[in-house]
Parts: structure tokens; C-alpha cells; sequence
């Protein structure tokens, strides 16, 4: 079954330009190893396509001449490089290629199950002390949110989802089932559970970070309006 980055969200973006084919995505990404270049990957991104990052999800880019991306194909959307890449397939990347990778509200659409096979995955692609960087719901925050009377951190959720033209209903039992079943969410974490997971599969040197705080090339990705209720962790490969 794919493994989409948000069941339930738009599932293609039409872009103003044309897109660039970049020919397969396996050839396409060695050609940029032998060049020198490093390799960061944005997993699972959307629509946020990081300049100098591999960003790939199965989210479909539209060109301007009404060109679809296919998967395991290489282009150019918006300048940046994607490949549209199911995460239950192994990625068009080399073992030990990688040198960070960055997942922003990704893994809650994924079965715990699914979600431990794909970290499995990131640490074959990552260098030895590579990087990888998640966000995602926090579950702990949100139950302390729910028993919270002023519902400060759910009225933070709510500006910032508003901001992307989602109303949140002001009940707090609305809210949390919102949480727990909307957008395709699967499986929620808090840091024990999250840091369970990612030692199971390898990582080391685990721990919770600040928005923004952390591996700096990597933390200063985290968008504000995602910031109330994330949880940020990072973890390393030995």
C-alpha cells in the first residue's frame, strides 16, 4: 500500500512553470555523488521543497504545460530537486550516501509498523554520523493541552492552522479526535516512544531538540506555524 505523506490533503500542486525532467531518479542521484555533491534528504516534504535538498513524497507536481511528475523520475519544480518516491519502497539512494536527512510531520501518517521499517530505511541511507531530523505531533503536549482550561496550546494550533485556511472548531474533544483520525495521522509519539523506535533500528545519540535548535543546517528548516505541539527530536548513526 503507498505511503502517502498526508491522506487526506491535496495530493497535487500545479505549478506556474514547466517542470525539468531530470531522467531517472537512481542514475540521477549517483551523477550528483560522483560530482561531490552532498547529499541531504527531505523525506516525505509536501509542497516544501528545500533549496539543496533531494525532496521527495508521493505528492504529484503539475507543470505548466500540465506534465505530471512519475515516480522514480528526477525533475526540477520550482528550481529544486524532486522525486516522486512511495516510502514503502527502498530509495533510489546508495547505502551510506547521506548526509542528514530532514522529516517534518511525516511519520504520524505512517502505522508504527510502516513507520520503524521506514527508519530502518533513512539509516542505510545515512553516512556514519549523519543526521536525521524529525518533527511531528506530541502526543504529550496535546493531552496536557486538552486538560488545560485556557486550551492555550490548542488556540496556538488553531492560529496556525487558520493561517492555512483550516478552521478548528473550539471544542476540545473536537480538537483532540481532530488530532488523533484527521489528515491520515496513524500513530502518535511522544519522545519515549519515538526515541523507542529509532533505537530499535539503529540510531543513536538520541534527543529532543527545540524548534530550530539543534544540527543547524538541518533545524533551521522547522516552520513556525507547525511549532505549538511538535515534538523535535534528533538522532545519529554511528
Amino acid at each position: 500500500m503507498p505511503l502517502h505523506s498526508a491522506q487526506g490533503h491535496v495530493q497535487s500542486v500545479r505549478l506556474r512553470s514547466a517542470l525539468e525532467r531530470r531522467g531517472l531518479a537512481a542514475p540521477y542521484v549517483r551523477g550528483l555523488l560522483k560530482s561531490g555533491k552532498v547529499l541531504h534528504l527531505n523525506a516525505g516534504c509536501g509542497n516544501v521543497l528545500l533549496s539543496g535538498w533531494l525532496n521527495t513524497d508521493l505528492l504529484d507536481f503539475v507543470g505548466a504545460d500540465g506534465e505530471v511528475t512519475k515516480p522514480g523520475q528526477a525533475y526540477l519544480a520550482r528550481g529544486h530537486v524532486y522525486v516522486k518516491h512511495d516510502a514503502s519502497d527502498p530509495y533510489p539512494i546508495p547505502s551510506g550516501a547521506v548526509t542528514s536527512v530532514y522529516s517534518e510531520h511525516y511519520i504520524e501518517h505512517l502505522s508504527l509498523v510502516d513507520a520503524v521499517a521506514w527508519l530502518r530505511e533513512l539509516n542505510r541511507l545515512l553516512k556514519p554520523g549523519g543526521v536525521l531530523r524529525l518533527s511531528t505531533p506530541d502526543l504529550h503536549q496535546y493531552v496536557r493541552g486538552y486538560l488545560d482550561e485556557k486550551q492555550e496550546l490548542y488556540n496556538a494550533w488553531a492560529r496556525g492552522l487558520k493561517a492555512h485556511g483550516v478552521n478548528l472548531l473550539p471544542r476540545r474533544t473536537f480538537r483532540f479526535n481532530t488530532l488523533m483520525r484527521e489528515w491520515g495521522h496513524q500513530y502518535l509519539y511522544d519522545y519515549d516512544e519515538l526515541a523507542l523506535a529509532l533505537s530499535r533500528v539503529g540510531f543513536k545519540d538520541i534527543r529532543r531538540c527545540d524548534y530550530r535548535v539543534g544540527t543547524k543546517h538541518i533545524a533551521q528548516h522547522d516552520q513556525e506555524w507547525r511549532r505549538p505541539g511538535s515534538l523535535y527530536v534528533e538522532a545519529r548513526k554511528t
